[in-house]
């Protein structure tokens, strides 16, 4: 697992069921139990399907990034025109707005490259 100054471990998993990111969460920190059941009952395409599992005292967040790769990765493979980036960044934050609609704290989104999933083919 590694720990890139976050309050959380990450690393990932593949297995015959898909491929995942794996968050555990350290420490004091908690997940909002209401917030992550509303994401797993309903679903939607702007954020990654993922489930919690609980083992010990320990709290893992795997997210299902099958078929997905990170920004970081999206970014070295490709290089983006103006236009390109922008409706990137229209995306996102396209994305970002929804969080009203699921009642979400946005404070509980990561936006770090290496977080940010995308499919290459759209």
């Amino acid at each position: 697992m590694k720990n890139i100054l976050l309050d959380f471990e990450y690393s990932f998993n593949n297995n015959a069921g898909g491929s995942y990111l794996i968050l555990k969460i350290n420490g004091d920190n908690k997940i909002l139990n209401h917030q992550a059941e509303i994401l797993c009952q309903n679903p939607n395409s702007a954020f990654l399907p993922f489930y919690v599992r609980r083992e010990n005292d320990s709290t893992f967040i795997c997210y299902n990034i099958t078929s997905k790769i990170s920004l970081s990765q999206y970014i070295e493979r490709k290089s983006l025109n103006k236009k390109e980036l922008l409706d990137l960044l229209r995306n996102i934050a396209r994305n970002l707005m929804l969080s009203d609609n699921y009642l979400l704290d946005l404070s509980g989104f990561i936006l770090q490259p290496e977080f940010v999933f995308i499919n290459p083919a759209t």
